[in-house]
């Protein structure tokens, strides 16, 4: 196997195992964001039970709470505190210094709170499903450094969690799921008014709170695969390091890849100048292009398949290309390779 296949079928199989370990993560994420979109539509009802009988349920919206929904609403500020982010926190200490919101004011807190645990919640998802990636892509690294005679230095702890907070393009994941998240909060609060104007018709209700589920979850799905193929840059750099390898190529590996990604396929540059976004990938949201070292080493499948056993063990059996595999498959691929 020549050096330039032995990276792309790597490349290949890895794909699919980071794939296999995306479609355990994302149910949860999903499951996360359809559960806060039910919370804010029951919040946004409950509040509009307590004015429906107004004929300007508005005007009503802009009363101050009295004395008993004010208790009322502390208690379910502390009850949803039991579980929530650091921001969600912050946000309730905010409202309880609040001598008498309205109930405009009230609503759009619990909501925002509902979001906010959202994300704390797909804030630590992510970061599990980026240290499994991680880990995935530092298998393969050992399994490729021992094939080449070279001791592969796993990164420590400490230098995993370094990469994982790295900002790029000014931002780290964790940064990108609270602008995504206070953007949904704006919307939200920005709809408020015009649904109790309106009576709150269920139609407009439905659509807005779908709005939050769907693109909450997207936004969440998104990172998952622009975020793992930055990780997966950060551990090429570490295996190039080692690999003395002083170049490296730029390689698209799917159909319909756009043309900035198009325009750099094949290109080879200098290690040294690497950079996420610029000449690496992710270029771009959903990216999964990748980069192979430049380099002519004796290379060979077992390899591969060794790297691919070690992750199954780890991570459980996946399908590629639709076929099964598992344990027993590739280890009936191992004995048949001479």
């Amino acid at each position: 196997m020549d050096s330039r296949t032995y990276w792309q079928q790597r490349y290949k199989t890895e794909t699919a195992l980071q794939d296999h370990l995306y479609d355990s993560a994302t149910p949860s994420m999903e499951k996360t964001w359809a559960k806060t979109a039910q919370n804010i539509k029951d919040t946004i009802n409950r509040y509009y039970d307590t004015v429906s009988d107004s004929t300007n349920p508005y005007a009503e919206m802009r009363v101050k709470l009295t004395r008993q929904e004010l208790k009322t609403f502390k208690t379910r500020i502390n009850n949803t505190l039991n579980t929530a982010s650091s921001q969600a926190a912050q946000l309730a200490d905010t409202a309880r210094k609040l001598l008498k919101p309205t109930r405009l004011q009230a609503l759009n807190i619990e909501n925002t709170m509902h979001l906010y645990n959202a994300a704390q919640t797909t804030s630590s998802q992510l970061t599990k499903l980026l240290e499994q990636v991680f880990d995935l892509a530092d298998t393969f690294n050992q399994h490729t450094s021992t094939m080449l005679g070279i001791k592969f230095n796993t990164p420590s702890t400490t230098q995993k969690n370094s990469l994982l907070k790295q900002a790029w393009l000014g931002e780290n994941y964790s940064d990108r799921i609270w602008d995504n998240t206070s953007k949904l909060a704006a919307t939200l609060e920005t709809n408020m008014p015009r649904l109790f104007v309106t009576g709150i018709p269920q139609q407009d209700l439905a659509r807005l709170i779908s709005q939050i589920h769907n693109v909450g979850y997207k936004q969440a799905k998104r990172l998952v695969v622009t975020e793992a193929r930055k990780i997966n840059t950060d551990a090429d750099q570490l295996l190039y390091t080692q690999l003395n390898a002083k170049k490296y190529t730029f390689i698209t590996t799917r159909g319909g890849v756009c043309d900035t990604c198009n325009s750099l396929n094949n290109k080879t540059f200098n290690s040294k100048d690497m950079e996420v976004g610029v000449n690496a990938p992710p270029l771009h949201p959903n990216c999964r292009c990748t980069t192979i070292p430049a380099i002519d080493t004796k290379t060979n499948e077992k390899n591969i398949l060794e790297a691919e056993l070690a992750a199954v063990k780890k991570y459980g059996a996946y399908k590629m290309n639709g076929k099964l595999r598992d344990t027993a498959t590739i280890q009936k691929e191992i004995n048949s390779v001479q």
